[in-house]
């Protein structure tokens, strides 16, 4: 994992320059160098922004009123929930025309459109997680100008959700079914597990940059062993809002005997507590229940830049 004196592109090289966006560091060779009349602009290689002596950063300190309360209440302001709204859309719009006549012809469509709402929900996770890590005011503008990969972010969050899974998926695959004999007990202490070490998982990817850090174990533990108290408050957030979900699922007999087991699934539990409006609101209501699961996806990434943020000493 790199330092935040290390060259983004030549780790063995000190960085000299650090950009005030994305916050990486360079070396002399990496700066990206504009002339601009008799004048030279020193910008990042990456992401084009302007870059400052990374000898002048010191690390940002949290202010004494920052606390969870605030980073969970973020997601729920209006521009935020525009936006889940808007990342909700295109999923919706596909699942409007495959109700249209000739839906055959109508399906591949619906896919990629659903496939584009998931890479920008992922996109925007991400995007989360690093504005609020910054210091940054409310949530972020969605934008692809920071060479934001929207397609490689759904990667990532496709491996950090079967991180999270791995356990109970394990025992789903190769107790379960052989067996047939399903235990809630077991689905749900299983599915806990994984959400102990899944925070820990997007962290590592958010620091290091990379899908491997989903996938890297040692990175976990570092980062839990800097900040174990913290890490367990964020980690009891996540099993709270898993026991939400959990609950509603009483509510919702016909689903949960359909298919028992998806109502455990932390990035569609929102759908269990919110379904019936996709019912009684005709039309918006599917885009409603989508929409409203971002907002539960936003807030839990909201946490894990609130927990960068909060030790923010002991990670940048």
């Amino acid at each position: 994992m790199l330092t935040p004196m290390q060259c983004a592109n030549h780790p063995a090289m000190a960085g000299i320059k650090r950009c005030t966006t994305c916050k990486r560091s360079w070396c002399a060779a990496c700066v990206k160098i504009t002339v601009v009349g008799q004048t030279s602009l020193e910008s990042c290689a990456l992401c084009h922004s302007p870059l400052v002596a990374a000898a002048d950063i010191v690390a940002p300190l949290t202010p004494i009123n920052e606390n969870w309360s605030e980073f969970l209440m973020r997601p729920f302001r209006k521009e935020a929930l525009i936006t889940a709204a808007a990342i909700a859309f295109p999923r919706w719009l596909g699942q409007m025309l495959v109700l249209l006549p000739l839906a055959f012809f109508m399906a591949p469509f619906a896919r990629l459109l659903s496939a584009i709402s998931f890479a920008a929900t992922c996109a925007y996770y991400f995007q989360t997680i690093t504005h609020i890590h910054r210091g940054n005011d409310g949530m972020p503008e969605p934008n692809t100008e920071d060479g934001f990969n929207i397609f490689g972010s759904s990667f990532r969050g496709s491996l950090c959700f079967f991180v999270g899974l791995a356990p109970f998926l394990y025992w789903f695959w190769f107790v379960f079914r052989p067996s047939g004999e399903w235990s809630w007990s077991t689905a749900i202490g299983l599915l806990a597990i994984g959400q102990l070490f899944m925070p820990a998982a997007i962290i590592s990817v958010v620091l290091s940059d990379s899908s491997f850090g989903a996938v890297w174990p040692p990175g976990w533990i570092q980062i839990i062993v800097r900040a174990p108290g913290q890490y367990l408050a964020l980690v009891g957030l996540y099993l709270i809002a898993l026991l939400v979900g959990i609950g509603a699922k009483s509510i919702l007999d016909p689903i949960a005997a359909s298919v028992p087991q998806i109502v455990l699934l932390a990035g569609l539990r929102a759908k269990f507590i919110v379904a019936p409006i996709a019912v009684f609101v005709p039309i918006v209501g599917l885009l409603i229940v989508q929409a409203v699961a971002n907002v539960l996806l936003f807030t839990q990434a909201a946490l894990v830049g609130g927990f960068l943020r909060r030790n923010s000493l002991d990670f940048d």
